[in-house]
């Protein structure tokens, strides 16, 4: 079952073309890698999909939804998250204060029945305090919750950041570098947390990623770009003996 669709995407910074033509189609379930080199728009089809770009072409459709006009608030409300290359954590503010706020688009409550803090409001603060909580548990960051983001080593904001994104509670969970910058045992745990979220909790995942040997190992699927082009998609073990693949990473042909 196709998830979302993606048909002739094109982005163009003036007389900069970041994306041209992109066509792919991502199936409930799939675990799917964008790579390329340095500036081939990996970022910009995420920004594109979660609408902090607007494309000028092409059409994005999520769930019988058209997205690619649709501001970013209401394309998560549809049940989008990511998390981003750079850290977007609130960094004075506590991990368990981090993973609370990415649940308020979940709220239904009043400002009376806020501020009474009774019934629907107290109720609603239970049941997200357990969403929390559950994440919490899943990421194995429970002596950290206290803690303000800041103090923490970028391994463990990188994790939170994935709660925070988790915490939407997303069906469709697209990932920017989630290990750029990690040192070895801090990528293992983070590969195993993405691929539990695949497998265990059943979101479906796109990750943009440059460890190679990563990507191959846990991807389902492969879409490759070089200079705003999709030149390759298939299983990795396909893309990593196509001969464009060879050529855009190391500059000679198979």
């Amino acid at each position: 079952m196709i998830q979302l669709s993606i048909r002739d995407l094109g982005l163009h910074f003036g007389g900069l073309t970041a994306l041209n033509e992109i066509t792919l189609d991502i199936n409930k379930g799939d675990l799917i890698a964008v790579i390329g080199p340095n500036g081939a728009g990996k970022t910009c089809l995420l920004n594109c999909i979660t609408g902090f770009y607007r494309a000028q072409q092409g059409v994005i459709d999520f769930e019988e939804h058209e997205i690619g006009r649709l501001p970013p608030h209401r394309i998560s409300r549809l049940g989008i998250g990511r998390t981003f290359q750079n850290l977007e954590l609130f960094r004075d503010t506590t991990v368990l204060e981090n993973l609370l706020l990415a649940r308020h688009m979940h709220f239904s409550y009043g400002l009376f029945s806020s501020l009474a803090f009774y019934g629907r409001a107290r109720n609603q603060e239970v049941a997200h305090r357990r969403v929390v909580e559950e994440i919490i548990d899943f990421l194995e960051i429970q002596s950290i919750t206290k803690k303000l983001v800041h103090a923490l080593p970028y391994g463990l904001q990188k994790r939170v950041e994935l709660g925070r994104a988790l915490a939407l509670e997303p069906s469709l969970l697209l990932l920017d570098e989630p290990m750029a910058g990690m040192n070895i045992e801090e990528k293992e745990d983070i590969v195993r947390f993405i691929v539990e979220t695949n497998e265990v909790k059943g979101i479906t995942t796109i990750l943009v990623e440059h460890d190679l040997p990563v990507v191959m190992d846990i991807s389902s699927r492969i879409c490759v770009l070089d200079f705003g082009i999709k030149i390759a998609e298939g299983s990795p073990e396909e893309v990593s003996k196509d001969p464009q693949v060879i050529k855009a990473y190391f500059g000679e042909s198979a």
